[in-house]
């Protein structure tokens, strides 16, 4: 597990990722080239997909699927 989930709150964490998510949604194609190659955030995504905390995990799937909808176009 990394540092990224052990050292935060589950509600930080998720407010986090939901607030990215939703950025990547209002913005779309605009905000593609402030995440260069996309792999710091998709491994955080990735960590978050594997927690046990349903709702994190739900938040991440969905922001994770506006991403790379947006990353790969």
């Amino acid at each position: 597990m990394s540092l990224f989930i052990v050292y935060r709150d589950a509600n930080v964490t998720k407010a986090a990722v939901s607030a990215l998510g939703d950025l990547v949604d209002v913005l779309g194609l605009t905000i593609k080239p402030l995440f260069g190659d996309f792999a710091f955030f998709e491994g955080i995504l990735q960590e978050c997909l594997q927690t046990d905390d349903e709702s994190l995990s739900e938040t991440t799937a969905w922001a994770y699927a506006i991403m790379r909808r947006i990353m790969n176009q």
